[in-house]
């Protein structure tokens, strides 16, 4: 038989949960989130540039949501590459779209800095594909924060992306400390 885990407590009583289903589902999110990751990149490449839905970013970070675990390097790299994909993805639209687009696309930048942070935190911050620190986070949080002030006036969300900045901030300093090539990366970060 499968191995039964509990999963959740609900009101209405225990679900149980097969290690299977689990994988499945998860299997199945980071596909969903790789397909928007895909469909970003190519909405930022048309000519004319295609609008994204207003819709979208509440559609991925839920999809986001659901990922419980990642359990193996290789779906915290699919994550990474998402998130990085996004990212780059959210640049590019935000020099083509119009002012009815950047509430999307600051809620799109906060996702994928999630799904970057998410991937990190699984990969214990060595990525094979990524060179991505505490410095880097850092500077995604930051982003997002300045985007939801500067662009939203969204002061509650860019209290949450300054705040895990600042987390950040913390490691990244005592990382930096170590060499003298960090201190300077650390304050470029802070400065930028």
């Amino acid at each position: 038989g499968a191995l039964v885990r509990l999963f959740r407590v609900l009101s209405k009583g225990w679900i149980m949960e097969t290690a299977g289903e689990e994988r499945v589902r998860t299997v199945q999110n980071l596909c969903r989130l790789e397909d928007a990751g895909i469909l970003l990149k190519q909405a930022s490449t048309c000519d004319p540039v295609t609008k994204i839905s207003t819709d979208f970013p509440k559609e991925v970070s839920a999809i986001l949501n659901e990922l419980t675990t990642l359990s193996s390097r290789d779906d915290a790299e699919r994550l990474l590459e998402t998130g990085v994909s996004m990212w780059n993805s959210v640049i590019n639209l935000e020099a083509l779209c119009d002012a009815s687009q950047k509430e999307a696309l600051v809620k799109v930048r906060h996702v994928a800095a999630d799904c970057i942070y998410m991937s990190i935190t699984v990969l214990s911050g060595v990525s094979a594909r990524f060179n991505i620190d505490e410095i880097s986070l850092l500077k995604f949080y930051t982003a997002c924060g300045q985007k939801y002030v500067s662009e939203l006036a969204d002061m509650d969300m860019a209290a949450v992306c300054f705040s895990k900045a600042s987390e950040f901030r913390k490691s990244a300093q005592a990382a930096a400390a170590e060499t003298e090539g960090g201190k300077r990366a650390f304050a470029k970060a802070l400065f930028d």
